[in-house]
């Protein structure tokens, strides 16, 4: 944020040369380094390095997340010399860079020659001060392996305990210990134990870690270790140990810390703004405390002004001088502080709020909340955490307040009393008189806009011989100033030389930011009287010494100036939360006039709103003259954009809730959420949607976060506001569409069982291929396409009783407490169906498939199936085995199928080996996305269950197929009615 304070004075002359030399701009466009300031991926987190600037291509590392992609960043070009302007993307919105995509779906990803993965490649320009454009381009640099089975830094943790400071960056390092190989370590202050942690480590793309963010792991001490396996997406294993890294805590006091250890927590860049009205943030000091108890040493940095607050000022306390005190003793916690200096604007602002950002570097972990700080009072404190898992240190951050005092400077009062020589005007026989005298009164004028003191002279004699009677005259002054400024430059006030007081004596007036305004001590003639008052009034020029509050920002040319209408325009480009704006001005007028509002030019200028003036009148000596000058602003142009442009579920207050975004409606302002998993309402969703650029709603808060209850599956209106004030009527519409619990199969118990695993009293996905004693392994893990991750695999396959076993995988569970005794009628010991509701009628199931018939095209096909159950009785427990062989419902059934999806996939066409004919022809072993259209008479049923079976062959529970079959499946999507 800038924050223009001072400008050089526009003086008259040089406006009316100024021009345009198209000769003398330069061809600069090149970046010197690009910033990415904010990044999401889609469906999780994106792991990225620091973007690497390679000629015209901003490369940028992916080290995981691959599977979250689209990757959103915000970001910002760095220019060693000034520019023209930068096209082609907005910084200041999500850029977005995707996998490019394709196949059948459309949403497959592409893979170049070798395998790799294909990226979109956005584009923007840089045009130079001549006009001359470059264009830059963006590349991901992603070069994991399907056998990397790393940790990565970045982890959450279930549950801290309280009072812990746990960093949401560990430390990936190798153990002194052979035996414990790799190893990963928690970064925790002053831990209490025993301490139980819950962490979700992040993995190598592909990789998994049994119960990874459920497992729980206890620590007695800070050296207890904890092994476990992480398996690459190829089987890869690689043995990992978890332990603590206990980081002693220490602040610019600490003697056994350099300053470069402390160089990555020292706020470097931070920003700090009013998160409500009344205050301005003015600026910031740093200082520490030793911890000593009752005394204490404390480094303090010189005051950093509000450029370092918007960012501009980050190296300040990097460059300032640190004494070194005795460490911290336990009983006064070590801490740094952060003071800011608050001007409040009009009266008593209390409670305050404060929103801090702070760029964190690699390897640093934010503790505590900053964004939104609430200050009771002046003395209150906010206290926050930076662990630097680098340098292996921890620091305790103090936000303190503290009243500003203004850096405008000036002289409020002015006395004194003198001495002069004595003279002979004509002859050495006349009597001596005194060289000057002045008024009586010791009248001194102040004028605050010229910044002269004016004294007068009541009598000035010249001496007949200068070198016998030498001329003098000496001020003994008392001069008050502004609180918080002080006066430099002063040495004497000493006038020698017969016309010597014509000359005007100078001293200066030191604000607190360290501006020094020079001042003039002018002697006026008043020996025949109050001398000619001049008749001149011009005001020749203006200089900004101050515009509050800081968050407005100024053109590069802050004012422009109409000397034939007599307007002074303010050119702000922004003026968020800035009304009502004061404008501290120097005035440039001719000799003697004055300013005759504002309270002699000493008051600021102050706009209520975009559209307020301010009158200033500058009137001559004599007063026979005046001019009204008219200051007036031209504020930015107001955005109209009334858009959503993103939406994200965050979290529930429940538990046993889980939504994702439909989609954005624009045209029909409808943004639609589907629950795909409901408890017990009511609830809030924690949102964060992103809106047209400068544009509010009523459900979010100024940084598009916000909370929205439901009652239960119900449609929210909000209204969004342009900044221009025009609104638009929006619908946060829901559905109840859920989806199947690991319907991409990345979550599994082992190789043969995918997650959650049906079990009696808690059904959902089970097989029948793994049946004691003929264990038949025709259901197991493998990989899906490329870039997909885990899929399932079922196998016909041969017993060992000599019968023909297909791969299955249904919804339901499996009952295998009498398989032989069970052999003849196999349909009893598969219990279908899962409970099921929705609120939008099923169209069918979507899902990724990849087929190959056992021997040859026409041997064998594959089965996909979708059923709705409706249950007779709610209060006995579900019992469905479908049908059997002969089409003939199971005796057993306790529910009705009143809905059903059936397709037969083949890679033939035609009456097959085993009697079906497949609607779904496929190529033989390549990935699908196929559709399975639910069926029913009349009007949608009411149901109670939902089964989906999968079979590698169609025939299998008549013991018919080809041995080898395989059917792969991955991705299934139940597709719902609009």
């Amino acid at each position: 944020m800038k924050n223009f304070k001072f400008f050089p004075v526009l003086f008259l002359a040089l406006l009316l040369a100024a021009c345009s030399d198209i000769d003398g701009l330069n061809d600069y466009n090149a970046v010197f380094s690009f910033e990415i300031t904010e990044h999401k991926g889609t469906d999780g987190e994106i792991v990225i390095g620091e973007p690497v600037m390679a000629g015209n291509t901003i490369r940028i590392p992916v080290l995981h997340g691959i599977h979250n992609f689209p990757l959103y960043f915000k970001g910002q070009p760095h220019f060693e010399n000034p520019i023209d302007r930068v096209t082609g993307l907005d910084f200041n919105d999500w850029i977005e860079i995707d996998l490019e995509r394709g196949g059948e779906s459309g949403n497959e990803p592409v893979l170049d020659e070798n395998g790799n993965y294909i990226f979109q490649e956005p584009k923007f320009y840089v045009q130079a001060l001549s006009g001359m454009p470059r264009e830059y381009t963006f590349k991901i640099d992603y070069t994991a392996t399907s056998s990397d089975a790393e940790i990565f830094p970045q982890v959450t943790f279930a549950e801290v305990p309280e009072g812990s400071i746990v960093a949401d960056l560990l430390t990936v390092t190798d153990s002194d210990v052979p035996e414990e190989g790799n190893m990963v370590l928690a970064n925790i202050v002053a831990p209490q134990f025993p301490l139980t942690l819950t962490p979700e480590f992040s993995l190598s793309d592909g990789a998994t870690l049994e119960g990874n963010g459920t497992t729980p792991y206890e620590f007695g001490s800070a050296d207890e270790r904890h092994s476990f396996t992480v398996v690459a997406r190829d089987g890869t294993e690689k043995r990992w140990t978890f332990g603590l890294a206990v980081l002693p805590v220490v602040n610019a006091n600490s003697a056994e810390v350099d300053e470069a250890a402390l160089a990555l927590t020292n706020l470097a860049g931070f920003s700090a703004e009013p998160g409500s009205k009344g205050f301005s943030i003015e600026e910031h000091r740093f200082s520490a405390s030793t911890g000593v108890a009752g005394t204490g040493t404390a480094a303090t940095s010189e005051p950093a002004k509000t450029a370092a607050l918007s960012g501009k000022g980050g190296n300040a306390l990097q460059k300032a001088t640190i004494r070194h005190g005795r460490p911290a003793e336990a009983d006064t916690p070590t801490a740094d502080t952060l003071k800011l200096y608050i001007n409040t604007s009009s009266g008593t602002p209390f409670p305050i709020s404060i929103d801090m950002a702070i760029p964190l570097p690699d390897g640093v972990s934010l503790v505590g909340d900053v964004s939104d700080m609430s200050f009771p009072d002046i003395g209150s404190e906010h206290t926050f955490w930076l662990l630097d898992t680098v340098d292996g240190i921890a620091r305790r951050w103090i936000v303190a307040l503290e009243e500003y005092n203004s850096p405008v400077a000036t002289v409020l009062d002015f006395s004194y009393e003198y001495t002069a020589s004595e003279v002979r005007e004509n002859s050495l026989s006349d009597p001596k008189v005194p060289a000057i005298v002045m008024d009586a009164d010791r009248t001194a004028d102040i004028d605050p806009v010229n910044r002269c003191i004016y004294l007068r002279a009541v009598e000035i004699h010249k001496p007949k011989y200068a070198s016998l009677d030498p001329w003098e005259l000496s001020l003994t002054v008392d001069i008050r100033i502004s609180n918080g400024a002080s006066l430099v430059n002063v040495s004497n006030f000493d006038w020698t030389g017969t016309d010597s007081w014509k000359n005007p004596k100078t001293f200066g007036v030191k604000a607190s930011d360290g501006t020094v305004y020079e001042w003039k001590i002018i002697i006026r003639d008043w020996s025949d009287g109050e001398p000619e008052a001049s008749d001149e009034c011009e005001l020749y020029g203006v200089t900004l010494k101050e515009v509050r509050p800081y968050t407005v920002e100024l053109e590069a040319e802050p004012l422009t100036i109409d000397y034939d209408n007599r307007t002074i325009t303010l050119n702000l480009t922004k003026d968020d939360n800035g009304y009502p704006l004061s404008v501290a001005v120097d005035y440039q007028l001719s000799d003697y006039a004055r300013i005759a509002t504002q309270n002699g030019g000493r008051d600021p200028l102050v706009f209520d709103s975009p559209e307020a003036v301010n009158e200033v009148e500058v009137v001559s000596e004599s007063g026979k003259n005046s001019e009204m000058w008219t200051f007036r602003l031209r504020p930015p142009l107001k955005e109209t954009g009334t858009d959503v442009t993103s939406f994200r579920i965050v979290s529930f207050s429940e538990s046993g809730f889980s939504a994702e975004l439909v989609g954005i409606d624009t045209d029909n302002a409808v943004v639609t959420v589907n629950f795909l998993q409901t408890g017990r309402f009511p609830v809030t969703m924690n949102i964060r949607m992103g809106l047209s650029y400068k544009a509010t709603s009523t459900i979010t808060d100024q940084y598009g976060a916000g909370a929205v209850e439901f009652a239960r599956v119900e449609d929210k209106p909000f209204t969004v506001t342009a900044q221009n004030g025009e609104t638009r009527e929006w619908t946060l519409r829901t559905t109840y569409m859920p989806q199947l619990q690991n319907a991409d199969f990345e979550r599994w118990a082992n190789l043969q069982t995918p997650l959650p695993k049906g079990i009696k009293g808690s059904p959902y996905w089970a097989s029948a291929n793994m049946t004691s004693p003929v264990v038949v392994e025709g259901t197991t893990q493998t990989e899906g396409a490329p870039g997909q991750g885990k899929a399932v695999q079922m196998e016909t396959k041969n017993t060992i009783i000599g019968k023909l076993a297909a791969g299955s995988l249904f919804l339901g569970w499996f009952d295998d407490s009498n398989p032989m005794g069970n052999m003849n009628d196999p349909a009893v010991m598969m219990f279908y169906g899962i409970p099921f509701s929705s609120n939008q009628p099923i169209k069918g199931m979507q899902v990724d498939i990849l087929y190959h018939p056992g021997n040859g095209p026409s041997s064998d096909s594959g089965s996909l199936a979708i059923e709705l159950i409706r249950q007779r009785d709610l209060s006995q427990e579900l019992e469905y085995h479908g049908a059997n062989p002969d089409g003939t419902w199971h005796s057993k059934n306790n529910a009705d199928r009143v809905a059903r999806g059936h397709s037969i996939v083949a890679t033939q066409a035609g009456t097959l080996d085993n009697g079906d004919t497949a609607d779904l022809v496929v190529p033989d072993n390549t990935w699908q996305t196929v559709f399975v259209p639910l069926e029913y008479d009349g009007a949608y049923p009411a149901y109670t269950h939902l089964t989906v079976t999968f079979s590698s062959s169609s025939k299998g529970d008549s013991y018919k197929g080809a041995v080898g079959s395989i059917l792969k499946i991955d991705n299934i999507r139940l597709i719902y009615e609009e």
